[in-house]
């Protein structure tokens, strides 16, 4: 029982922590604390997408929906 508690509390501690910075740019994708530069990423669906924590520098989402997406501390 231990165990299980502890697994669900490292899961709704650390929201996140599956961001894969490789993954193509597309809704609900997951770039929280990852590192983005000079990216062209232009009218492409990224409704719900995450950022959080993220960096990013010269990315260009021009047309793109980012609706329902998160960028705090970004």
């Amino acid at each position: 029982m231990k165990n299980l508690a502890f697994v669900a509390t490292l899961i709704l501690i650390a929201p996140g922590a599956y961001a894969a910075c490789s993954d193509a740019p597309s809704a609900g994708v997951d770039w929280s604390g990852c590192t983005k530069q000079q990216l062209v990423i232009r009218g492409k669906n990224l409704q719900g997408a995450r950022f959080e924590r993220g960096t990013l520098l010269a990315v260009n989402f021009e047309r793109s929906d980012l609706s329902g997406g998160s960028f705090a501390a970004a």
